[in-house]
């Protein structure tokens, strides 16, 4: 394939999240859809087809040549008679993940029409994923705010345990905790001295 398609269009992105989570769009269809446009698809298993559909309404269809979750991805991709090939790799970091993108073309001028697209695109997932991090990062200050007032010891337990890892270290005015069972040991106390306690 390499020989057939010699020209190469590559890209780096930093996403701030794990490799899973920003592999996820590469297996979910919603998902895929809300970073390439309304009405696309991934079937995420090896030949499992690939449908884009952009917003005006322009397609791009292929294949899934090689899929190896949460790490990479490689499909064909056919618009407008052309055929290509994209690879994704990712790679975790401390900073996040590292996405490499590698768009291979048949000729130089095919390819560079792309350029832009790829920056534009890689965006919108990176703000996608950005975007439900913000929805999850919520959910678990929720959580968090939950067990505080929650007077059963079990389902404060589930709380906490839904929105923190067990590692977890808490300081404030009146406490220092480090991992769940202190935090959780901590909140009972805490509901000790609430109104209506007793």
């Amino acid at each position: 394939m390499s020989a057939e398609l010699p020209e190469i269009l590559e890209r780096q992105i930093v996403i701030r999240a794990l490799p899973e989570t920003v592999f996820g769009y590469f297996r979910d269809s919603e998902r895929f859809a809300r970073w390439w446009g309304e009405g696309s698809r991934i079937d995420a298993r090896e030949n499992g087809e690939v449908f884009i559909r952009f917003p005006n309404a322009v397609t791009a269809r292929g294949r899934i040549v090689e899929i190896e979750p949460p790490r990479r991805i490689v499909f064909t991709y056919v618009s407008g008679g052309v055929d290509s090939l994209v690879t994704v790799l990712l790679e975790e970091t401390d900073d996040g993940t590292i996405l490499n993108l590698r768009h291979s073309f048949s000729s130089a001028k095919i390819r560079d029409h792309y350029i832009q697209g790829w920056r534009f695109q890689l965006t919108l997932l990176s703000k996608a994923v950005a975007e439900d991090g913000g929805a999850a990062a919520t959910r678990n200050i929720e959580a968090f705010f939950q067990a505080w007032s929650e007077k059963d010891p079990q389902r404060r337990r589930a709380l906490l345990e839904s929105c923190a890892t067990s590692v977890i270290s808490f300081r404030d005015a009146y406490s220092a905790t480090d991992g769940i069972d202190d935090l959780a040991a901590n909140l009972s106390a805490v509901q000790a001295f609430l109104p209506g306690a007793r």
